[in-house]
């Protein structure tokens, strides 16, 4: 499948927010990822992507049902909440907005980075309080690889514990490593830390990249390791290359730097054209780019399992970063749009559950 010569110019990339007093270098994470400046505007594959739509469904739009399962685990949609970054001002009440969510919805959450709570008990105590508070959310732990790769099993087991997590996330991000300030960019023996993981956790293990995407290879080996899924995050949404490079001052080499790889990695037609993705024997997540319920449908048609999307739950819940102002009615409103636009889809495209629409391929490349 011919992929699109992206025309993403550095030049405008760092021409940064609308807001002419941003500085970037005192911007946490999540607030550099509700600006536009990192966000992907050209050359989604997903704007590529037509669903096979009838003009007789020949089924009732009450009959569609959205619910999916995870690990056995019945869902109300076939979502989940992407894991964002940890340990900001507004870090505690956006993940207890996104708890909540999930707790009242049943879908899957994953959270921010744990690497805080290796070192530091009141971390621990963050989750804790959170987890008491939503006892019914569906959490996934996360840690990034190279942290893993030098962490014994009793502390990775603490951290999942602590949280009485559902799964385990494990972030691979290589290249983010190398461009930020505080990175780690020590990968050695990856694969049999996974593989190691997946022997001695009692939870599931989920592989995920943070928008860079796996190539085929990468999927070939995965295939050895017994994990239970494979969150693609490619190319298409936020930019994590551009995050870290910005957090640099202006005119800078590691500003710039960070700049030459925005074009970075793989969008969804690695798995798209995948050969040998039938076999596998883990589930597809799929990630990267999406923003509707629509872009889930599309998901879904190319075979994944679930859905996932990060920066636009985080858009509808922030109104003013600066002033700390959330809106937890906007988040789930979102999660009613967002559920609406996917029951459409499958509607007009005749089908009334995820699973047979997810197996129909019903879908197209423009």
């Amino acid at each position: 499948m011919k992929k699109k010569v992206s025309k993403t110019s550095p030049t405008k990339l760092k021409q940064s927010s609308e807001d002419p007093s941003f500085d970037s270098r005192k911007a946490d994470h999540l607030a550099l990822s509700l600006d536009s400046v990192t966000q992907t505007a050209y050359n989604r594959f997903l704007d590529r992507v037509s669903l096979r739509s009838t003009a007789f469904p020949e089924i009732n739009f009450e009959d569609v049902d959205l619910s999916s399962e995870f690990n056995g685990r019945k869902l109300s949609a076939p979502f989940f909440i992407s894991s964002m970054t940890s340990g900001t001002a507004l870090g505690e009440p956006i993940n207890e907005a996104f708890a909540l969510l999930s707790q009242e919805k049943q879908i899957v959450m994953g959270v921010g980075s744990q690497r805080k709570e290796l070192t530091d008990d009141k971390a621990l105590n963050e989750w804790k309080r959170l987890r008491k508070k939503y006892p019914k959310a569906i959490l996934l732990s996360n840690l990034g690889l190279s942290q893993l790769i030098s962490t014994p099993i009793d502390q990775i087991k603490r951290i999942t514990d602590n949280i009485e997590a559902a799964g385990l996330i494990v972030h691979c991000n290589a290249l983010q490593e190398c461009i930020q300030k505080e990175g780690t960019p020590q990968f050695k023996n990856g694969l049999k830390t996974i593989e190691k993981l997946t022997s001695q956790l009692n939870i599931p293990v989920i592989v995920k990249e943070v928008g860079f995407g796996f190539s085929q290879k990468d999927l070939v080996r995965l295939n050895q390791t017994g994990i239970y899924a494979v969150d693609f995050s490619g190319q298409g949404g936020t930019n994590w290359a551009r995050i870290e490079a910005l957090r640099y001052p202006k005119k800078s080499l590691e500003l710039d730097t960070g700049f030459v790889f925005s074009d970075w990695g793989y969008d969804i037609t690695e798995w798209v054209d995948f050969h040998d993705k039938d076999s596998v024997s883990y589930q597809f997540w799929g990630s990267g780019g999406v923003r509707s319920g629509l872009d889930t449908a599309k998901m879904l048609a190319l075979g994944s399992h679930l859905v996932g999307m990060a920066q636009p739950w985080l858009n509808s819940l922030v109104i003013d970063m600066k002033k700390k102002k959330l809106s937890p009615e906007n988040l789930f409103s979102f999660f009613e749009k967002t559920y609406r636009e996917l029951k459409i889809a499958l509607f007009c495209c005749g089908y009334t559950d995820v699973e047979s629409f997810r197996k129909s391929k019903a879908f197209y490349v423009k």
